[in-house]
């Protein structure tokens, strides 16, 4: 069993079964993702996948006014919006 298998199954086990609730979980793989897709993108694919609307707009708030810079030897870039990547 892998890490996120077991932790999806603890999670259930403990918490979704315990308050009779429907349980999401989201995992993101960073190697492949990261800085390379675009956020719509993101949004069209989970609802593409018929994700409920209000778990992907909750998923989407993550990268609502996501802003960056980037510090080299000590000197730091203007700020500029993030458009593409997973957090």
């Amino acid at each position: 069993m892998s890490t996120y298998q077991l932790i999806a199954t603890l999670v259930s086990n403990f918490i979704a079964k315990k308050e009779n609730k429907t349980l999401w979980i989201l995992f993101l793989d960073l190697k492949k993702a990261y800085n390379s897709v675009p956020f719509w993108a993101i949004k069209q694919t989970l609802l593409d996948m018929k994700i409920p609307e209000q778990f992907v707009n909750a998923i989407m708030n993550l990268y609502d006014g996501l802003r960056s810079k980037i510090n080299l030897q000590g000197v730091y870039s203007e700020w500029f919006r993030e458009e593409r990547g997973v957090r």
